[in-house]
Protein backbone atom coordinates (compact mmCIF):
# COMPACT_ATOMS: atom_id res chain seq x y z
CA UNK A 1 0.00 0.00 0.00
CA UNK A 2 1.19 3.31 -0.76
CA UNK A 3 1.49 6.06 2.20
CA UNK A 4 -1.14 8.27 -0.45
CA UNK A 5 -4.20 5.99 0.35
CA UNK A 6 -4.03 4.99 3.87
CA UNK A 7 -5.13 1.69 5.27
CA UNK A 8 -8.63 1.45 6.80
CA UNK A 9 -10.02 -1.43 8.43
CA UNK A 10 -12.35 -3.47 7.24
CA UNK A 11 -15.78 -3.14 8.99
CA UNK A 12 -16.14 -7.04 9.96
CA UNK A 13 -18.14 -8.23 13.16
CA UNK A 14 -15.44 -10.05 15.23
CA UNK A 15 -17.06 -9.32 18.47
CA UNK A 16 -17.92 -13.01 18.64
CA UNK A 17 -17.97 -16.74 16.79
CA UNK A 18 -20.44 -19.61 16.99
CA UNK A 19 -19.67 -22.16 19.73
CA UNK A 20 -19.40 -25.04 17.15
CA UNK A 21 -16.87 -23.08 15.40
CA UNK A 22 -14.11 -22.54 17.98
CA UNK A 23 -12.47 -25.84 17.96
CA UNK A 24 -11.91 -24.79 14.41
CA UNK A 25 -10.84 -21.65 15.47
CA UNK A 26 -8.77 -22.71 18.28
CA UNK A 27 -6.89 -24.85 15.93
CA UNK A 28 -6.09 -22.47 13.22
CA UNK A 29 -4.79 -19.93 16.07
CA UNK A 30 -2.75 -22.61 17.11
CA UNK A 31 -1.57 -23.20 13.72
CA UNK A 32 -0.43 -19.91 12.63
CA UNK A 33 1.24 -19.29 16.23
CA UNK A 34 3.38 -22.33 15.70
CA UNK A 35 4.08 -21.57 11.86
CA UNK A 36 5.21 -18.32 13.38
CA UNK A 37 7.26 -19.36 16.19
CA UNK A 38 8.94 -21.48 13.27
CA UNK A 39 9.61 -17.91 11.24
CA UNK A 40 10.77 -16.39 14.47
CA UNK A 41 13.76 -19.40 15.08
CA UNK A 42 14.32 -18.07 11.36
CA UNK A 43 16.86 -15.11 12.76
CA UNK A 44 18.76 -13.17 10.24
CA UNK A 45 22.26 -14.28 8.77
CA UNK A 46 24.70 -11.31 9.69
CA UNK A 47 27.17 -12.21 7.43
CA UNK A 48 29.80 -9.35 6.25
CA UNK A 49 28.94 -6.81 3.40
CA UNK A 50 24.77 -8.18 3.60
CA UNK A 51 23.30 -4.62 2.26
CA UNK A 52 21.00 -6.11 -0.51
CA UNK A 53 17.40 -6.28 -0.40
CA UNK A 54 15.00 -9.11 -1.02
CA UNK A 55 15.08 -10.12 -4.96
CA UNK A 56 12.21 -9.82 -7.65
CA UNK A 57 11.00 -13.38 -6.22
CA UNK A 58 10.41 -11.86 -2.72
CA UNK A 59 8.89 -9.04 -4.14
CA UNK A 60 6.27 -11.16 -5.85
CA UNK A 61 5.29 -13.58 -3.23
CA UNK A 62 4.75 -10.41 -0.85
CA UNK A 63 2.60 -9.15 -3.81
CA UNK A 64 0.66 -12.52 -3.93
CA UNK A 65 0.38 -12.11 -0.10
CA UNK A 66 -1.14 -8.67 -0.20
CA UNK A 67 -3.93 -9.57 -2.81
CA UNK A 68 -4.43 -12.59 -0.75
CA UNK A 69 -5.32 -10.78 2.26
CA UNK A 70 -7.49 -8.28 0.18
CA UNK A 71 -9.56 -11.00 -0.57
CA UNK A 72 -9.84 -12.44 2.88
CA UNK A 73 -11.11 -9.57 3.52
CA UNK A 74 -13.49 -9.58 0.76
CA UNK A 75 -14.86 -12.43 2.07
CA UNK A 76 -15.06 -11.33 5.34
CA UNK A 77 -17.44 -8.59 4.51
CA UNK A 78 -19.76 -11.35 2.23
CA UNK A 79 -20.07 -13.24 5.21
CA UNK A 80 -20.96 -10.62 7.89
CA UNK A 81 -23.71 -9.75 5.17
CA UNK A 82 -24.84 -13.01 4.57
CA UNK A 83 -25.11 -13.23 9.00
CA UNK A 84 -26.85 -9.94 8.67
CA UNK A 85 -29.38 -10.95 6.09
CA UNK A 86 -29.84 -14.78 7.83
CA UNK A 87 -28.67 -16.87 4.90
CA UNK A 88 -26.29 -19.72 4.86
CA UNK A 89 -22.19 -18.90 4.90
CA UNK A 90 -20.88 -22.56 4.16
CA UNK A 91 -19.37 -21.54 0.83
CA UNK A 92 -17.95 -18.39 2.24
CA UNK A 93 -15.89 -20.44 5.05
CA UNK A 94 -14.93 -22.96 2.81
CA UNK A 95 -13.33 -20.33 0.54
CA UNK A 96 -12.06 -18.50 3.58
CA UNK A 97 -9.98 -21.96 4.65
CA UNK A 98 -8.83 -22.45 1.10
CA UNK A 99 -7.79 -18.75 1.49
CA UNK A 100 -6.27 -18.96 4.57
CA UNK A 101 -4.77 -22.23 3.41
CA UNK A 102 -2.60 -20.38 0.79
CA UNK A 103 -2.05 -17.52 3.32
CA UNK A 104 0.07 -20.22 5.52
CA UNK A 105 1.87 -21.58 2.21
CA UNK A 106 2.66 -18.07 1.15
CA UNK A 107 4.11 -17.48 4.48
CA UNK A 108 6.25 -20.19 4.28
CA UNK A 109 7.54 -19.91 0.60
CA UNK A 110 8.54 -16.24 2.16
CA UNK A 111 10.69 -18.03 5.14
CA UNK A 112 12.15 -19.96 2.59
CA UNK A 113 13.47 -16.99 0.51
CA UNK A 114 14.26 -15.22 3.34
CA UNK A 115 16.62 -17.80 4.48
CA UNK A 116 18.27 -18.13 1.08
CA UNK A 117 18.26 -14.25 -0.19
CA UNK A 118 18.97 -12.37 3.46
CA UNK A 119 18.54 -8.73 3.43
CA UNK A 120 19.53 -6.08 5.03
CA UNK A 121 20.47 -6.78 8.58
CA UNK A 122 17.93 -3.67 9.66
CA UNK A 123 15.04 -5.17 7.70
CA UNK A 124 14.89 -8.74 8.98
CA UNK A 125 15.46 -7.50 12.58
CA UNK A 126 12.46 -5.52 12.18
CA UNK A 127 10.54 -8.56 10.30
CA UNK A 128 11.56 -10.75 13.30
CA UNK A 129 10.43 -8.48 15.80
CA UNK A 130 6.99 -8.09 13.92
CA UNK A 131 6.77 -12.10 13.42
CA UNK A 132 7.00 -11.77 17.71
CA UNK A 133 4.39 -9.25 18.49
CA UNK A 134 2.03 -10.72 16.07
CA UNK A 135 3.26 -14.53 17.78
CA UNK A 136 2.13 -12.79 21.18
CA UNK A 137 -0.58 -10.86 19.85
CA UNK A 138 -2.40 -14.40 18.45
CA UNK A 139 -1.34 -15.94 21.83
CA UNK A 140 -3.21 -13.54 23.63
CA UNK A 141 -6.47 -13.67 20.94
CA UNK A 142 -5.90 -17.66 21.45
CA UNK A 143 -6.14 -17.89 25.78
CA UNK A 144 -8.80 -14.85 25.16
CA UNK A 145 -10.90 -16.99 22.68
CA UNK A 146 -10.32 -20.30 25.04
CA UNK A 147 -11.72 -18.13 28.03
CA UNK A 148 -14.48 -15.89 26.74
CA UNK A 149 -14.94 -17.03 22.89
CA UNK A 150 -14.22 -14.03 21.10
CA UNK A 151 -11.00 -12.25 20.25
CA UNK A 152 -11.69 -8.45 20.73
CA UNK A 153 -7.72 -8.37 21.49
CA UNK A 154 -7.12 -8.82 17.86
CA UNK A 155 -9.35 -6.25 16.46
CA UNK A 156 -8.37 -3.96 19.14
CA UNK A 157 -4.55 -4.05 18.06
CA UNK A 158 -5.52 -4.42 14.11
CA UNK A 159 -7.59 -1.05 14.66
CA UNK A 160 -4.62 0.48 17.02
CA UNK A 161 -2.19 -0.70 13.66
CA UNK A 162 -4.34 1.20 11.46
CA UNK A 163 -4.55 3.89 12.99
CA UNK A 164 -1.01 4.58 13.63
CA UNK A 165 0.10 4.03 9.92
CA UNK A 166 -2.80 5.85 8.87
CA UNK A 167 -1.27 8.67 11.06
CA UNK A 168 2.53 8.05 9.72
CA UNK A 169 0.50 8.44 6.42
CA UNK A 170 -0.77 11.44 7.31
CA UNK A 171 2.70 12.82 8.73
CA UNK A 172 4.38 12.26 5.77
CA UNK A 173 1.92 13.09 3.38
CA UNK A 174 1.81 16.95 5.81
CA UNK A 175 5.63 16.93 5.30
CA UNK A 176 6.04 16.40 1.48
CA UNK A 177 3.01 19.04 1.37
CA UNK A 178 5.34 21.36 3.72
CA UNK A 179 8.40 20.58 1.28
CA UNK A 180 6.34 21.90 -1.95
CA UNK A 181 4.82 24.83 0.25
CA UNK A 182 8.41 25.82 0.72
CA UNK A 183 9.59 25.08 -2.87
CA UNK A 184 6.92 27.11 -3.70
CA UNK A 185 7.79 29.95 -0.84
CA UNK A 186 10.94 30.02 -2.48
CA UNK A 187 9.84 30.67 -5.77
CA UNK A 188 8.11 33.32 -5.28
CA UNK A 189 10.53 35.21 -3.29
CA UNK A 190 13.06 34.88 -5.69
CA UNK A 191 10.03 36.37 -8.38
CA UNK A 192 9.12 38.59 -5.91
CA UNK A 193 13.26 39.92 -5.75
CA UNK A 194 13.32 40.30 -9.51
CA UNK A 195 10.19 42.28 -9.46
CA UNK A 196 10.95 44.67 -7.06
CA UNK A 197 14.74 44.90 -8.75
CA UNK A 198 12.75 45.70 -11.70
CA UNK A 199 10.04 47.95 -10.00
CA UNK A 200 13.29 50.04 -8.48
CA UNK A 201 14.88 50.51 -11.88
CA UNK A 202 11.23 51.78 -13.10
CA UNK A 203 11.14 54.43 -10.52
CA UNK A 204 14.19 55.72 -10.92
CA UNK A 205 13.47 56.35 -14.43
CA UNK A 206 10.49 57.65 -13.65
CA UNK A 207 11.94 60.05 -10.89
CA UNK A 208 14.25 61.27 -13.44
CA UNK A 209 11.28 61.57 -15.81
CA UNK A 210 9.58 64.25 -12.89
CA UNK A 211 12.04 65.90 -12.53
CA UNK A 212 11.73 67.04 -15.99
CA UNK A 213 8.10 67.77 -15.50
CA UNK A 214 8.05 69.44 -12.39
CA UNK A 215 9.43 72.75 -14.63
CA UNK A 216 6.49 72.52 -16.75
CA UNK A 217 4.28 71.93 -14.29
CA UNK A 218 4.73 74.90 -12.15
CA UNK A 219 4.36 77.05 -15.26
CA UNK A 220 0.76 75.42 -16.15
CA UNK A 221 0.23 75.36 -12.54
CA UNK A 222 0.32 79.66 -12.45
CA UNK A 223 -1.99 79.45 -15.54
CA UNK A 224 -4.54 77.15 -13.47
CA UNK A 225 -4.24 79.26 -10.85
CA UNK A 226 -5.59 82.18 -12.32
CA UNK A 227 -8.35 80.00 -14.37
CA UNK A 228 -9.49 78.52 -11.07
CA UNK A 229 -10.10 81.76 -9.56
CA UNK A 230 -12.11 83.12 -12.21
CA UNK A 231 -13.83 80.16 -12.03
CA UNK A 232 -14.64 79.96 -8.11
CA UNK A 233 -16.15 83.16 -8.51
CA UNK A 234 -18.14 81.74 -11.27
CA UNK A 235 -19.62 79.38 -8.65
CA UNK A 236 -19.80 81.01 -5.65
CA UNK A 237 -22.65 82.94 -7.33
CA UNK A 238 -24.39 79.97 -9.15
CA UNK A 239 -24.05 78.44 -5.09
CA UNK A 240 -25.63 81.84 -3.35
CA UNK A 241 -28.38 81.69 -6.06
CA UNK A 242 -29.04 77.81 -5.31
CA UNK A 243 -28.77 78.96 -1.48
CA UNK A 244 -31.83 81.38 -1.70
CA UNK A 245 -34.00 78.78 -3.64
CA UNK A 246 -33.32 76.17 -1.23
CA UNK A 247 -34.45 78.23 1.06
CA UNK A 248 -37.74 79.30 -0.26
CA UNK A 249 -38.10 75.82 -1.01
CA UNK A 250 -37.33 74.67 3.06
CA UNK A 251 -39.91 77.16 4.04
CA UNK A 252 -42.90 75.84 2.14
CA UNK A 253 -41.99 72.20 3.90
CA UNK A 254 -41.46 73.59 7.38
CA UNK A 255 -45.01 74.98 7.06
CA UNK A 256 -46.46 71.54 5.76
CA UNK A 257 -44.94 70.06 8.89
CA UNK A 258 -46.29 72.51 10.97
CA UNK A 259 -49.51 71.50 9.93
CA UNK A 260 -49.02 67.74 9.76
CA UNK A 261 -47.53 68.22 13.90
CA UNK A 262 -51.11 69.88 14.24
CA UNK A 263 -53.04 67.22 12.40
CA UNK A 264 -50.54 64.23 14.69
CA UNK A 265 -51.51 66.33 18.02
CA UNK A 266 -54.98 66.38 17.27
CA UNK A 267 -54.50 61.87 16.45
CA UNK A 268 -52.57 61.81 20.07
CA UNK A 269 -55.50 63.61 21.87
CA UNK A 270 -57.86 61.43 20.42
CA UNK A 271 -55.98 58.33 21.08
CA UNK A 272 -55.40 59.81 24.50
CA UNK A 273 -58.79 59.65 25.46
CA UNK A 274 -59.26 56.13 24.39
CA UNK A 275 -56.78 55.08 26.06
CA UNK A 276 -57.56 56.52 29.30
CA UNK A 277 -61.36 55.16 28.51
CA UNK A 278 -59.87 51.53 27.58
CA UNK A 279 -57.48 51.47 31.00
CA UNK A 280 -60.41 52.59 33.17
CA UNK A 281 -62.33 49.47 31.95
CA UNK A 282 -59.42 46.88 32.21
CA UNK A 283 -58.96 48.52 36.08
CA UNK A 284 -62.19 47.42 36.68
CA UNK A 285 -61.81 44.15 35.06
CA UNK A 286 -58.18 44.07 36.67
CA UNK A 287 -60.16 44.41 40.03
CA UNK A 288 -62.75 42.33 39.85
CA UNK A 289 -60.48 39.05 38.48
CA UNK A 290 -58.03 40.38 41.92
CA UNK A 291 -61.36 40.12 44.25
CA UNK A 292 -62.18 37.03 42.61
CA UNK A 293 -58.59 35.49 42.94
CA UNK A 294 -58.53 36.36 46.91
CA UNK A 295 -62.26 34.78 46.99
CA UNK A 296 -60.65 31.29 45.36
CA UNK A 297 -57.22 31.46 46.76
CA UNK A 298 -59.41 31.60 50.55
CA UNK A 299 -61.61 28.60 49.61
CA UNK A 300 -58.61 26.40 48.76
CA UNK A 301 -56.71 27.78 52.19
CA UNK A 302 -59.91 26.40 53.93
CA UNK A 303 -60.17 23.17 51.91
CA UNK A 304 -56.29 23.09 52.44
CA UNK A 305 -56.66 23.27 56.08
CA UNK A 306 -59.28 20.83 56.49
CA UNK A 307 -57.29 18.06 54.53
CA UNK A 308 -54.77 19.02 57.25
CA UNK A 309 -56.75 18.64 59.64
CA UNK A 310 -58.07 15.31 58.44
CA UNK A 311 -54.42 14.18 57.85
CA UNK A 312 -53.41 14.89 61.23
CA UNK A 313 -56.56 12.63 62.83
CA UNK A 314 -55.42 10.16 60.24
CA UNK A 315 -51.61 10.07 61.48
CA UNK A 316 -52.94 10.19 65.40
CA UNK A 317 -55.27 6.89 64.73
CA UNK A 318 -52.03 5.77 62.35
CA UNK A 319 -50.66 6.07 66.06
CA UNK A 320 -52.61 4.43 68.05
CA UNK A 321 -53.68 1.40 65.95
CA UNK A 322 -49.40 1.04 65.52
CA UNK A 323 -48.93 1.17 69.63
CA UNK A 324 -52.04 -1.20 69.68
CA UNK A 325 -50.85 -3.54 67.31
CA UNK A 326 -46.78 -3.70 69.39
CA UNK A 327 -49.15 -4.53 72.60
CA UNK A 328 -50.63 -7.48 70.75
CA UNK A 329 -47.61 -8.24 68.92
CA UNK A 330 -45.80 -8.26 72.42
CA UNK A 331 -48.29 -10.47 74.11
CA UNK A 332 -48.22 -12.98 71.02
CA UNK A 333 -44.38 -13.40 71.14
CA UNK A 334 -44.74 -13.81 75.40
CA UNK A 335 -47.85 -16.60 74.46
CA UNK A 336 -45.78 -18.16 71.65
CA UNK A 337 -42.68 -18.18 74.16
CA UNK A 338 -44.51 -20.07 76.99
CA UNK A 339 -45.92 -22.41 74.58
CA UNK A 340 -42.38 -22.82 72.79
CA UNK A 341 -41.01 -23.59 76.71
CA UNK A 342 -44.03 -25.54 77.50
CA UNK A 343 -42.90 -28.20 74.56
CA UNK A 344 -39.59 -28.27 75.42
CA UNK A 345 -40.28 -29.28 78.78
CA UNK A 346 -42.67 -31.89 77.99
CA UNK A 347 -40.23 -33.26 75.28
CA UNK A 348 -37.72 -33.11 77.69
CA UNK A 349 -39.61 -34.74 80.44
CA UNK A 350 -40.47 -37.49 77.76
CA UNK A 351 -36.99 -38.29 76.62
CA UNK A 352 -36.11 -37.87 80.44
CA UNK A 353 -39.23 -41.39 80.83
CA UNK A 354 -37.85 -42.77 77.80
CA UNK A 355 -34.16 -42.61 79.06
CA UNK A 356 -35.05 -43.66 82.76
CA UNK A 357 -37.38 -47.12 81.26
CA UNK A 358 -34.16 -48.05 79.42
CA UNK A 359 -32.21 -47.58 82.11
CA UNK A 360 -34.35 -49.56 84.67
CA UNK A 361 -34.58 -52.39 81.64
CA UNK A 362 -30.90 -52.55 81.43
CA UNK A 363 -30.43 -52.68 85.11
CA UNK A 364 -33.32 -55.91 85.01
CA UNK A 365 -31.73 -57.56 82.65
CA UNK A 366 -28.45 -57.01 84.68
CA UNK A 367 -29.48 -58.77 87.24
CA UNK A 368 -31.66 -61.08 85.67
CA UNK A 369 -28.82 -62.26 83.84
CA UNK A 370 -25.98 -62.06 86.25
CA UNK A 371 -28.55 -63.27 89.12
CA UNK A 372 -28.44 -60.82 91.35
CA UNK A 373 -30.60 -59.25 94.11
CA UNK A 374 -34.52 -60.79 93.94
CA UNK A 375 -33.14 -63.37 90.91
CA UNK A 376 -30.61 -64.80 93.24
CA UNK A 377 -31.50 -68.58 93.68
CA UNK A 378 -32.84 -69.54 97.18
CA UNK A 379 -30.87 -71.53 99.54
CA UNK A 380 -33.60 -74.00 100.73
CA UNK A 381 -33.99 -74.92 96.59
CA UNK A 382 -31.00 -76.34 96.87
CA UNK A 383 -30.87 -77.99 100.08
CA UNK A 384 -34.25 -80.02 98.86
CA UNK A 385 -32.69 -80.79 95.79
CA UNK A 386 -29.48 -82.30 97.32
CA UNK A 387 -31.65 -84.68 99.44
CA UNK A 388 -33.11 -85.96 96.01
Amino acid sequence: RTLATPFVPMAVDLSGIDGFRIPAVNAAFAECITQLGVLCGLGPDRRGGVETVVGSELGRIASKQQTMELQYGALSNDRARLRERGSATDGVDRKMGALAGELRRGAEVLAVNLRANPGAAENLLKLQRELKDLRELLSAAHGELDLQGTFRTLVEAVADAAKDKHSFAALVAKDEADRAALKDLRAQIRELRESTERTIRTRDASVRQLKDSSQELRTQAAAEVQYMKKETAMRLGIVQKDLQNRSKALSSEAAELQRQIDEEAAVNGALEEFLKTNYKTLTDKLDHWMSKYEHDNEDAQRRLDALKADRARDLFRLQEQTEKFHEYEKVVEEDRARKDRQARVARQAVLELAAAIRLQAWWRGMLVRHKLGPFRPKKSAKKSKKKK
